[in-house]
């Protein structure tokens, strides 16, 4: 049910008749302007007849802009008809001297005053108009009216008339169906009007309910988005812990050995102290054996050591976006050295001037590089061969650093080179990868470092990563924030 918003709207007659108004307006204004004009230049050539009936249009034109005013449209379109259709006939028939020339003039002038009249209307009128040219044509063809109105000296044929007639009645019913169809038409446009405000009201309201579950699905995606990073993130912390926890076990094995010794050397030593038979060479190699335990268990502990600390920098610095100031080699070679056990098939170095600080965040720089680490030799590198993954850092002028990482591996395709990037993509589909590790990357350098990332490939060759990022980093959001 259609229902309107403004009493402006509720009559659709009533919009209908001010658009006729406004055109009777324009019509009777450019009209009254054209009239007055060669009213001034009648002056020079015309005879009395011709300028008495430019001056009645002109009377027209200003009565007819009267009605129009006061919205008595019906009389002045009367009014417009007479001046528009029969006056410049008249007009004509005195400077042309043919019936049919004069005549020809006043199917153009019915169908120009179809604009303004409604179809009723137009019908009455195009009734009249034959009856008129009716009346002129018998006043032609018999001359019984003087010299007054009409030429007494001019060429009639009857043929000629009747075809004027013909098109005369043809015209009227062109002009009757013209202002059908326009009143039709202006009728549908103010009942569109009416309603428009209504369905400008509905679709804002449809688009702001949509606006709505677009920012909440957004809101949805946004943290799906986090928990997926997280999950990653964890998920790549879990491979550290293995490696890191295989590689303690050299160190600790070391240090069991070297104590499982110590204590039988001790054992040995001590019954030879019991026998009373103690040897300055027994004391001399049981001193030997005590120094070269402990340099081992020194040895073993403080490879301990650094892999834990390694492991625990890389740890907090991957699972948190703190800002500080760092040194880029120890960054590279922290994620460098949790990583080495977990690939031992693999060679992994690293070219870092140790000159180079930056200010920003060691964390997401970190992830980024185990990521592309991880990424080179599980799909670029043949587990069964002896592989190599090289880290090379550069300054670049005073503001920027570029990092690369670069592998000896299988390549990348050109298919494939478009779709890294892209989330969920993966070339080990169900054998573990998420297909999120390079899309943290690129989120990572671009988002959160503010930089930019590059990858040049040949298949067979081997892949190289080319990141390039400020040395200090602009304040901006954290990319996956927990």
């Amino acid at each position: 049910m259609k229902t309107t918003l403004s009493p402006d709207y509720l009559n659709l007659e009533s919009v209908v008749t001010g658009y006729r108004q406004r055109a009777i307006i324009a019509i009777q204004s450019a009209f009254l302007g054209g009239a007055c004009i060669i009213f001034v230049l009648s002056f020079a050539q015309s005879s009395f007849m011709i300028r008495s009936a430019i001056a009645l249009t002109i009377l027209l034109s200003a009565i007819s802009l009267i009605w129009a005013y006061r919205a008595r449209i019906t009389t002045a379109v009367i009014i417009l008809a007479t001046q528009f259709v029969i006056i410049p006939t008249y007009l004509a028939y005195l400077s042309l001297g043919t019936y049919d020339s004069a005549m020809m003039i006043l199917p153009a002038g019915m169908i120009a005053i179809s604009v303004v009249v409604k179809p009723r209307v137009m019908a009455i009128f195009s009734l009249l108009m034959l009856f008129a040219s009716g009346f002129v044509a018998w006043a032609t063809l018999h001359g019984t009216t003087g010299k007054l109105f009409f030429l007494e000296d001019f060429r009639a044929d009857p043929v000629d008339v009747a075809v004027t007639l013909v098109v005369v009645f043809f015209s009227g019913m062109v002009a009757t169906y013209v202002s059908s169809v326009l009143t039709n038409l202006l009728h549908k446009l103010a009942e569109y009007q009416s309603t428009l405000e209504e369905r400008v009201e509905r679709r804002t309201s449809d688009l702001e309910q949509a606006n709505t579950e677009l920012h909440k699905a957004m809101e949805r995606l946004d943290q799906a988005r986090v928990e997926l990073v997280r999950g990653e993130k964890l998920a790549g912390l879990g491979s550290l812990v293995a490696g890191v926890a295989h590689e303690l076990n050299t160190p600790i094995g070391n240090t069991a050995m070297v104590a499982s010794t110590l204590r039988e050397q001790v054992n040995n030593f001590s019954s030879v102290v019991a026998s009373g038979k103690v040897l300055k060479s027994d004391l001399t190699l049981l001193v030997e054996r005590i120094n070269e335990g402990t340099e081992l268990l020194l040895s073993s502990t403080h490879r301990a050591r650094d892999l834990v600390a390694s492991f625990k920098q890389v740890a907090v610095d991957q699972t948190s976006d703190r800002r500080r100031v760092f040194k880029l080699e120890t960054v590279v070679e922290d994620v460098l050295r949790s990583m080495r056990p977990s690939f031992h098939r693999i060679q992994i170095s690293s070219e870092v001037p140790p000159d180079i600080s930056c200010d920003g965040y060691p964390g997401p720089l970190g992830q980024l590089l185990t990521n592309l680490i991880q990424n080179a030799i599980i799909h670029g590198i043949d587990q069964a061969s002896d592989g190599l993954v090289k880290v090379i850092c550069s300054a670049i002028g005073d503001d920027s650093i570029q990092i690369v990482v670069e592998d000896n591996g299988r390549g990348i395709d050109k298919e494939t080179m478009n779709k890294i990037f892209d989330p969920f993509f993966t070339t080990r589909m169900g054998q573990g990868g998420s297909g999120l590790g390079l899309t943290i990357v690129h989120n990572i350098a671009t988002g959160m470092l503010a930089g930019k990332i590059a990858v040049e490939s040949l298949v067979g060759i081997g892949t190289r990563f080319i990141v390039t990022i400020p040395r200090t980093t602009p304040e901006r959001s954290s990319l996956g924030s927990d």
